[in-house]
């Protein structure tokens, strides 16, 4: 995984000095780093992570359950209120005029739904479906208020992260899908697309999207049929990306980039005031055929992606200016490891 290549960190970082003439010292007893530059000086601190089944755990320092490295943060990690609770988290995109998926409340409503946890207890959450609605508010209501029920927005999912309300990376991931030949399966062109997957984790999502296309994953699509396999970002499809996947060069000019863009301020307004200037955080959400953006989560991102340092680096040092990678697209070709 990119994000957790420590070359591409300090790279990223090496680039960022760059920009504001500053230099950089890493303690390695403590991984802290510590970066001057003209009239100023910053430490930040690091950050390692490792596996607990559905969960993450972070630590700052290295300790024998460390697995990865994370990255470097100004302050060290913290949730809230709107990281941890995504009906929260609706309610401040709908009072601050950001645009949000709707909760779901009739089973009259058009279209189809997927169910979430509404506080966030694994590292990502669990999402089921996409189904009908009435399906929906069923599993809703059985849980006790545990999971609600929210409108299904179809198109390309985002994670974008920014820094003090200034945009400093996108990923865009398209959803991962076939196309019928009139032969095969749904389920043995997907293995034929993507092969060495772990189909335990695959097929429940797969199963759900076919279902929802009126198919079953042992069905034969007609030839030339598309059939999407999964509608979440972190799909166990996609392979581990070696490269920065950021495409915010790309989508310089675009309205996708405008709405991004324009949504930094209000975004900054739902971080505590007392980390607001210093925290890096991660939105997620959807871009539909329209080119409509559509929040969904906030989170301080489960890791820190190194093609923000950039923008992180310069702002604290009051240099106006954005990082412009060149766009890396999500591989869809190699084996998948969790």
């Amino acid at each position: 995984m990119y994000q957790a290549i420590l070359t591409a960190h300090c790279c990223k970082i090496s680039e960022a000095l760059t920009v504001v003439g500053g230099t950089a010292e890493l303690d390695f007893d403590t991984f802290r780093l510590t970066i001057t530059g003209p009239g100023k000086y910053f430490e930040f601190v690091p950050e390692f992570a490792w596996g607990a089944g559905d969960y993450l755990k972070y630590e700052s320092s290295i300790t024998p359950e460390v697995e990865v490295f994370t990255g470097w943060r100004l302050v060290p990690r913290t949730d809230w209120d709107l990281t941890l609770d995504k009906l929260k988290f609706k309610n401040f995109c709908e009072h601050s005029g950001l645009r949000t998926p709707p909760l779901v409340a009739d089973a009259r409503v058009a279209g189809g739904a997927i169910v979430k946890e509404a506080r966030r207890r694994a590292a990502r959450g669990r999402i089921l479906g996409p189904m009908a609605v009435d399906e929906a508010l069923r599993i809703a209501a059985a849980s006790g208020r545990e999971l609600y029920a929210e409108k299904l927005i179809d198109g390309d999912t985002i994670r974008a992260w920014y820094w003090n309300g200034i945009l400093a990376c996108i990923e865009r991931r398209p959803h991962p899908r076939v196309i019928g030949d009139g032969d095969l399966t749904v389920r043995a062109l997907a293995e034929a697309k993507y092969p060495g997957r772990d189909w335990g984790l695959v097929e429940p999502a797969m199963s759900a999207m076919a279902k929802w296309q009126k198919l079953g994953i042992d069905a034969v699509p007609p030839r030339g049929a598309p059939v999407v396999l999964d509608f979440r970002f972190q799909s166990a499809l996609y392979a581990i990306a070696r490269s920065s996947e950021n495409s915010l060069a790309e989508a310089s000019g675009t309205s996708v980039a405008q709405q991004l863009v324009s949504a930094g301020l209000q975004l900054k307004n739902g971080v505590p005031e007392n980390i607001r200037a210093q925290t890096l955080i991660c939105v997620c959400g959807v871009i539909d055929a329209a080119q409509q953006v559509w929040f969904t989560d906030m989170d301080v991102g489960r890791l820190v992606h190194p093609d923000t340092y950039e923008t992180t680096i310069s702002n604290l040092f009051g240099i106006s200016r954005l990082a412009h990678p060149v766009k890396a697209l999500p591989s869809e070709g190699s084996p998948t490891r969790h």
